[in-house]
């Protein structure tokens, strides 16, 4: 293809042509990532996709991942800043950047199943575009497009557990430096703050303000040091400069977003204490964390500023980048003889890929195959005939690659044309994962998109007395931001007394938590471990336990373990609950209170997921959901014992009160046996609104 010519377009309605489809079927392919990333920056529970869009529509977004929408914007207004270079810069098929597509894709077939990671398939799909637009334009155009596609990596969602870590050390963090700053300002406002985990004691003017703040997750920074690092990339690469800037300028972007936090915590800290408590939530609370884009905005600009002039830039003429001479354009490519050779060339193309895609697959197949050759082999293939038949197919797929890299050879010129012949290749090959991946996910009956169940009963319908446990207390509604911070509006908090043991004895009052969630995209239900710290407890240890359950109340049937009776069902008229197991696996979370020393606490919580009972929230993610389930929930709960050190002791008053209770919060939740006996309809219980 020769330089442009004026009026002359850049690329013929062939060419664009190939482009559109081939983009069409990468969003096809990736669609099953597309789809679950934008559920989660919606925040939509189950349903169709056109909930989706409408809460796109409505800006009805998840403040955490909401920058992910703007990531592809600016690496295509990137291309649009070097679309003059682009066009000057010879392209050629470079087969190299086969094997990589081909990675790539694979790698997003095992993380989709059984891998089941959103971060690693959105890794995966950026590694597959990189591997394409390098077949197809060779590694002298990558030097310009090389920025716009690895930039993506920014609208990857981070794994829920790598999440959860960074964003509690940076809640700490922000604690801990706004409680430095607020100190040095009360100076001169006459206030004083002292930081315990993430929650900020503060006085004013002497008195101490009932209510601390508290530092939660949406205001542990993280948010803004994905944000802030992609912007300080963007800044970094937007203009011509030297590597060593841009590195500075994206390791600046971490410190600069930790410190643009701080100074958010401490506005809102000021705010708390001298104007209105109510001005550090709600409207107000968000509005400062947007404008705190514009100091964090000016700092970037300020560094590059900075480093623009401590040392002479070197020219833009310098770099190396090969261009095309405008003065001496190469011979144009002979064009094809005919339309038919132009035709047998595009069907050899798509027949060349769609036999990679098939090679590769079986390659796949039969290697995890040998890791569960229960799931794919059964009996009618040995483990020594699958081990052969995997060296075959592995040979057949590096023959397939070798014949891919002869048939686009002449195509591989800089300069040589449309690649035809490369592009109906990366077509056939999209075509045969496409359909590999659905025959997989048909064939293994996954359901990547769990829809919700709904409660039978609301959590408020727990009766106030089971056995001799009556409730002393009940903490009512939660504030709006703990509520958001909680991830659920369907919880209950309630204290309850054992009337059998004397008023006062340690053990004789339990604290109980209960917090449901379905249809969520992520499973991240927050727990004692870390909530607990976060409000200045003092983590004495964690261990593992067994509550075990007991009385005549529990009944073996020939479908499974049920209550015997329950308040709630008769109370309500729905059948009495199914019960997973009598020995509930949980976790004791021991800690103390840094006013007093010498008291200890324990507090065990476990959770319900799907018909089981699991003690964590990585079982929950790892064991909790079958990717065969075409409904999700889980419900945390949480039952505190204070006052008592021993956490045998806690574990015995706790199995003693779930042994009356528990039957009534399963009362609550979607009968799993019924939702399976249903061919996977929910219950339709008698509906969970009302007082």
């Amino acid at each position: 293809m020769t330089e442009p010519q004026p009026g002359r377009p850049l690329l013929s309605r062939t060419a664009w042509l190939w482009i559109l489809s081939l983009g069409f079927l990468f969003i096809l392919l990736f669609s099953k990532y597309f789809d679950r990333l934008l559920r989660i920056v919606t925040e939509t529970r189950g349903g169709d996709f056109s909930q989706v869009l409408q809460r796109l529509v409505t800006l009805q977004l998840n403040s955490d991942w909401a920058h992910v929408l703007i990531i592809p914007l600016f690496s295509f207004y990137y291309i649009h800043l070097h679309k003059d270079q682009i066009a000057r810069t010879q392209r050629q098929v470079f087969w190299l950047g086969l094997p990589i597509m081909l990675a790539g894709i694979l790698s997003f077939i095992f993380w989709v199943f059984p891998g089941r990671n959103d971060m690693f398939q959105g890794l995966s799909m950026v590694l597959s575009l990189f591997g394409l637009v390098l077949f197809l334009l060779g590694p002298r155009m990558m030097t310009w497009l090389w920025f716009p596609i690895c930039y993506l990596v920014f609208s990857v969602k981070i794994s829920d557990m790598l999440w959860d870590r960074i964003s509690w050390k940076l809640q700490l963090i922000a604690a801990q430096s706004s409680a430095i700053v607020l100190n040095l300002l009360g100076l001169v406002l006459n206030m004083e703050a002292s930081v315990r985990g993430s929650t900020i004691d503060m006085w004013s003017d002497g008195r101490l303000i009932a209510t601390p703040l508290n530092v939660a997750e949406a205001c542990s920074g993280l948010r803004m040091l994905m944000a802030f690092i992609a912007l300080g990339v963007a800044i970094a690469f937007i203009a011509e400069r030297p590597w060593w800037q841009r590195v500075v300028m994206v390791l600046a972007s971490v410190p600069i977003a930790v410190a643009v936090n701080v100074g958010r915590v401490t506005v809102l800290g000021v705010l708390y204490a001298k104007v209105d408590p109510k001005w550090a939530s709600g409207d107000v609370h968000i509005l400062i964390g947007m404008l705190m884009l514009i100091p964090a905005a000016g700092l970037c600009w300020l560094l590059g500023w900075i480093l623009d002039h401590i040392m002479i830039a070197e020219e833009p003429a310098s770099r190396t980048r090969k261009v095309l001479d405008p003065a001496n354009p190469p011979h144009p490519a002979a064009p094809a003889p005919g339309g038919r050779v132009g035709i047998r060339s595009m069907g050899l193309g798509v027949a060349m890929g769609l036999g990679l895609g098939l090679c590769a697959g079986l390659s796949y197949m039969l290697t995890w195959g040998l890791y569960k050759p229960d799931v794919l082999f059964g009996s009618w293939l040995s483990s020594r005939g699958a081990v052969a038949l995997l060296f075959f197919s592995l040979l057949a797929l590096a023959g397939m690659i070798f014949s891919s890299t002869r048939l686009t050879k002449p195509e591989s010129r800089p300069q040589a044309g449309t690649p035809v012949r490369a592009m109906a290749l990366a077509v056939g090959l999209m075509l045969a994962s496409l359909v590999g991946l659905s025959t997989m996910v048909n064939a293994a009956q996954v359901v990547l998109i769990k829809q919700p169940l709904e409660l039978r009963a609301k959590l408020s319908h727990l009766p106030l007395e089971v056995g001799t446990w009556k409730m002393a207390r009940d903490a009512g509604a939660l504030p709006e931001d703990v509520v958001k911070t909680l991830g659920t509006e369907s919880y209950i908090s309630r204290q309850y007394m054992d009337t059998s043991w004397p008023a006062g004895k340690e053990g004789s009052v339990v604290t109980l938590h209960v917090a449901y969630y379905t249809g969520t995209p992520d499973t991240v239900p927050h727990v004692p471990d870390r909530c607990f710290v976060a409000n200045g407890i003092r983590p004495v240890g964690t261990r593992d336990t067994v509550l075990q359950l007991a009385g005549p109340q529990f009944h073996l049937e020939a479908d499974g373990l049920v209550v015997a009776d329950s308040q709630l069902a008769r109370k309500l008229g729905i059948p009495v609950p199914h019960i997973p197991v009598q020995q509930v696996p949980a976790t004791v979370f021991t800690f103390g209170d840094p006013r007093q020393p010498q008291a200890v606490s324990n507090v065990i919580y476990f959770f319900a997921a799907n018909g089981r009972y699991l003690n964590s929230p990585n079982a929950v993610r790892k064991q909790g959901l079958d990717p065969r389930d075409r409904y999700s929930y889980h419900c945390k709960i949480e039952v505190q014992v204070d006052l008592v050190a021993d956490p045998a002791l806690a574990a015995e008053r706790v199995s003693e009160f779930l042994s009356q209770m528990l039957p009534e919060i399963m009362t609550c939740l979607p009968d799993w046996v019924l939702v399976n006996r249903n061919e996977g309809l929910p219950y339709a219980g008698p509906p969970s609104s009302g007082p």
